[in-house]
């Protein structure tokens, strides 16, 4: 059974987790709006869902989504960061790369043992 500090630390993920609805992306929708990050793990993650199917060799589509959710999750923190910045300027990916590092042991050590571990390890 889960502690009240195990708790409050999944909520505290989660009030987290809200911020990924208003952190735009560096790319935009069919309609020409830009995409949150929120819109963007939703369509990933049902990519995945209707593409297992079709798939010659077969994924274990419980950490594939987990994958995808706590990548995007990362990014609530970190932030996004427009791939051809990054292209152009490899110091920034080095940036990009210490940010999203930190995020995911910070998200780590919020949660605590054995969650963080096993969110950290995805």
């Amino acid at each position: 059974m889960a502690t009240v500090d195990q708790l409050q630390a999944v909520l505290g993920v989660l009030k987290l987790a809200e911020r990924l609805k208003f952190e735009l992306r560096h790319s935009y929708t069919s309609s020409g709006r830009q995409e949150s990050v929120a819109e963007h793990t939703w369509r990933m993650s049902l990519m995945a869902v209707l593409m297992e199917p079709h798939l010659e060799q077969k994924v274990d589509m419980a950490k594939l989504l987990k994958m995808i959710i706590v990548h995007d999750l990362i990014e609530a923190e970190a932030g996004d960061m427009l791939a051809l910045d990054v292209l152009r300027d490899p110091s920034l990916g080095e940036f990009k790369q210490q940010r999203e590092v930190a995020a995911i042991e910070h998200l780590r050590d919020q949660l605590g043992e054995p969650l963080g571990q096993q969110i950290y390890e995805l």
